[in-house]
C-alpha cells in the first residue's frame, strides 16, 4: 500500500513510466510467475481501495515495481481510446509475455497501444 500512495502522491508518475518503458521484458511464458503475478495484481487491486485516488497506472507501476524485484519481466502497456462523446480516454496495465494481467483482453482489443517502438501510422484511430 506504501508504494501505491507513493506513487499516487509522490514527485509524479512520468519518470517511473520511463523507466519501466526501459526495462526488459519477457518473451517466454513461465505457469509460475502468471500464477504470482496474478495473485499480487489482486492484492494491489484490494489495497488501492484504500489510497484515495488511486489510478490504473499507479497499480500498473506498483504491480512492474514488484514483478521485476522478484526478477519476473513484466511489462507496462499504456492505451488510449476515444469515447462516442469525443473524449479521449487512457489505460494503463501489465502483460506477462504478452499477455495481459487481471485485464479483459477483449476490453484492451479497443485500445490504441502507446507502446515504444510500435509503428502508431498502420493503427486506425478515428
Amino acid at each position: 500500500m506504501l508504494k501505491l500512495a507513493w506513487l499516487r502522491y509522490g514527485p509524479g508518475n512520468a519518470a517511473a513510466v520511463r523507466a519501466a518503458h526501459q526495462q526488459p521484458v519477457s518473451t517466454t511464458r513461465n505457469a509460475d510467475e502468471l500464477e504470482w503475478l496474478s495473485a499480487v495484481a489482486g492484492a494491489i487491486r484490494l489495497a488501492a481501495r484504500w489510497v484515495p485516488g488511486s489510478r490504473c497506472l499507479d497499480r500498473s507501476l506498483a504491480l512492474h515495481h514488484f514483478a521485476h524485484a522478484r526478477g519476473v519481466l513484466a511489462a507496462l502497456r499504456l492505451g488510449v481510446r476515444r469515447l462516442p462523446d469525443g473524449q479521449v480516454t487512457a489505460h494503463a496495465w501489465i502483460t506477462l509475455a504478452g499477455e495481459p494481467i487481471g485485464e479483459d483482453p477483449a476490453a484492451l482489443s479497443t485500445l490504441l497501444p502507446l507502446d515504444p517502438g510500435i509503428d502508431r501510422g498502420t493503427l486506425p484511430f478515428d
